[in-house]
């Protein structure tokens, strides 16, 4: 097995034992969604975060005398 968990050589899974999947029936009519009908909703804007600032005062002890 490779890496990604695969077995390296093309042939090595037995392609002939693979179940064959059955042929789609050309007369169905695939339906389509009503979501992708419907007009999509205006959604609102991701909210933006402030920009952020910088410290106008140093957060540690002044340095004593």
């Amino acid at each position: 097995l490779t890496r990604d968990g695969w077995a390296s050589e093309a042939g090595a899974a037995g392609t002939d034992t693979a179940p064959q999947a059955a042929p789609a029936d050309p007369v169905a009519k695939v339906e389509a969604a009503p979501l992708a009908e419907a007009p999509t909703t205006v959604v609102a804007e991701p909210r933006r975060r402030p920009a952020r600032r910088r410290a106008t005062r140093t957060t540690t002890a002044p340095a004593g005398d």
